[in-house]
């Protein structure tokens, strides 16, 4: 695991504690290396909002649940 999935999986579990369900995030759609790693460890893509950067660039919305989490233990 490198550095960036270790802090993802330390903020999701941080998130579990408290009791948050689904975590979202939101990348660049030209960033296609940020939503590749984002699917690769369990987001899924949700939404697109074409005016996220002042309509100067899109931003892909994705989400995890952590409830898969929860059930996996």
């Amino acid at each position: 695991m490198k550095v960036g999935s270790h802090i993802v999986d330390w903020l999701e579990k941080v998130a579990e504690t408290a009791g948050v369900f689904n975590v979202f995030v939101q990348v660049r759609t030209r960033n296609t290396g940020a939503v590749m790693f984002y699917e690769n460890i369990g987001y899924l893509v949700m939404d697109e909002d074409k005016n996220y950067y002042s309509g100067v660039e899109a931003a892909v919305l994705m989400v995890k649940s952590l409830r898969r989490m929860y059930r996996a233990k």
